[in-house]
């Protein structure tokens, strides 16, 4: 199965040709001055084709457009939702669905850029052939993810599994937000120098040992695992989302 996909970040935006478990090419786009999607797209399309070109492909050759995002996404409608505020304003506004035939042929699905992190690792990375997972991303911000029973939580309305900007801690540090003590604040990139700074330890052995002390799991130890794919793993989601039933 083929794939284009894109992974829209807030600072630069991947699209890549994805054939079932590898990347055959993948470019990078800065985005980090943009604010409009729709100024995006022609540039995120034009970067399509070429890679297809140079994979000496055709659109045609393709199951479908998957794409990544920040924000609350629809992807049964294939519609944005919510986007960070500042960013992507126009982004509920766009039939990304009618784009992708116009500049494709082909159908789009699209995907909470942190779900699309699980579905790589469950496809190919850490956390392959589980079906049960929780991930959890630091990136420009925090967000998670869940899978249940091989299929992913999205919840009434679908924002399950985020938590980026849950305050815990009454007198945290100042969040983006304008909230204080989020999640996002106390341990997202913008702020993990000054926790590194404070915190030297290791974290992933410090979180497993913590949950297998206190954690009520009778039937067995929960592994707490490094992602395996990185950056790639919201690309490597793009096959598995275009298999799943809408």
């Amino acid at each position: 199965m083929r794939a284009v996909g894109i992974d829209i970040g807030g600072s630069h935006a991947v699209c890549a040709v994805v054939e079932d478990q590898r990347i055959l090419a993948a470019e990078s786009l800065p985005v980090g001055g943009t604010s409009c999607l729709a100024g995006l797209l022609p540039a995120l399309a034009a970067n399509a084709a070429r890679l297809l070109e140079l994979c000496g492909l055709t659109a045609g050759g393709c199951d479908g457009v998957a794409v990544s995002f920040p924000g609350i996404v629809d992807p049964f409608a294939g519609r944005i939702l919510s986007t960070p505020e500042g960013k992507y304003d126009d982004a509920g506004l766009l039939d990304l669905g009618r784009w992708s035939r116009e500049c494709f042929g082909l159908p789009l699905r699209i995907e909470n850029d942190v779900r699309m992190a699980l579905l790589g690792e469950r496809y190919c990375g850490a956390v392959q052939g589980c079906d049960d997972a929780v991930m959890v991303t630091l990136g420009t911000g925090v967000g998670g993810a869940v899978l249940a029973g091989g299929r992913l939580f999205r919840g009434k309305h679908l924002q399950a599994g985020f938590g980026g900007h849950l305050p815990v801690l009454f007198h945290g540090r100042a969040c983006i937000c304008g909230s204080r003590g989020c999640v996002e604040a106390e341990a997202s990139t913008w702020a993990l120098p000054e926790i590194c700074r404070a915190w030297p330890d290791q974290v992933l052995p410090f979180l497993e040992q913590y949950i297998h002390v206190h954690a009520w799991t009778p039937w067995g130890k929960v592994r707490v695992l490094p992602a395996a794919m990185g950056p790639d793993a919201g690309l490597l989601g793009a096959v598995p989302l275009l298999a799943e039933p809408c």
